[in-house]
């Protein structure tokens, strides 16, 4: 069963596993029901591959990639549309 969400004009935050399998998915989906995104995750290919997955479904992605075992240890960029 699908179920359809219109999240235009919002935002979605992903922490915490946002650039994994079921983190990406979830950003994914809310750039397709039209939210921008916000993706944190540890693994800057992962928050990387989830930003151009999200700019594919035409919505900007702004990722951070931050370790919680360390105190000044994150990153971030935006990608996607204007």
């Amino acid at each position: 069963m699908a179920i359809s969400i219109d999240l235009s004009g919002r935002a979605c935050l992903v922490v915490g596993g946002g650039g994994g399998g079921i983190g990406t998915a979830m950003a994914v989906a809310a750039a397709e029901a039209g939210a921008d995104v916000g993706v944190v995750t540890n693994v800057a290919d992962h928050a990387a591959d989830t930003a151009r997955r999200v700019a594919d479904a035409g919505r900007r992605c702004a990722t951070a990639v931050a370790d919680a075992t360390d105190e000044g240890g994150s990153d971030g960029e935006t990608v996607g549309p204007a």
